[in-house]
Parts: structure tokens; C-alpha cells; sequence
């Protein structure tokens, strides 16, 4: 039987279980430490996995060194639409993309679909 797949998350200061298939909270627990949701999880069969990120700008170490250099020497603070373009055509190449607003944020940074 294989066990079933939950990350945590963090709901006003207090820890809960989402299922990764549904993402759909796992039963109605909320728990006050990691240490309680262990337990539980061990009691219950379940295996904690890492919480995905669909946003790698959420999570930037995820993006490789090469990927973060461009975003860096390309997307300054103060970014406008030549260097967000700029840094797109130098990131594709690389295997990675990401979308931007008419405010000129980046956003959903993820690896291309080939």
C-alpha cells in the first residue's frame, strides 16, 4: 500500500496537513508544533514531502546559480520592461521563463515545458 503524500502548512500560527494530490487540507487537525504533526503522521502512515512551489521566485535557492546571476545583473529593484525582457531572453536559453505585469514585476519564475 502506498503511503499517502502531505506537506505542511502554517494557518494563524498553528501547523495543518495538505494533501498533495487535492490540496486539500488533511482531516480538520491543527496542530501546535512540527513535533505534533510528526507524531501524527507516523501514527497515521502518512509521509511529509517537501511543499511544492509553483513560484520559484518564492523559493529562489531552487533556481540554479546561472538562472540567479541573470536575475540579478538584469532585474535591479527598479526594473523596466528592457531589462525584464533582457533577462526572459537570457534565462530561456538556460531552461527556465517567467511573466510579468504592466507594473513590471516578474512573477511565476518555473522551468520551461519542452
Amino acid at each position: 500500500m502506498q503511503k499517502q503524500l502531505v506537506y505542511i502548512a502554517q494557518q494563524s500560527g498553528k501547523y495543518t496537513l495538505i494533501d498533495t494530490t487535492t490540496e486539500q487540507r488533511w482531516a480538520n487537525e491543527f496542530f501546535k508544533t512540527k513535533y505534533d504533526v510528526k507524531h501524527f503522521t507516523k501514527q497515521n502512515g502518512l509521509t511529509i514531502v517537501p511543499k511544492p512551489v509553483e513560484d520559484l521566485f518564492d523559493d529562489i535557492k531552487q533556481v540554479p546559480l546561472r538562472v540567479r546571476k541573470v536575475m540579478k545583473k538584469h532585474l535591479p529593484i527598479d526594473a523596466d520592461y528592457l531589462n525584464l525582457e533582457v533577462a526572459l531572453a537570457e534565462i530561456k536559453p538556460l531552461g527556465y521563463t517567467f511573466e510579468y505585469g504592466l507594473d513590471a514585476v516578474p512573477f511565476n519564475l518555473k522551468k520551461r515545458d519542452e
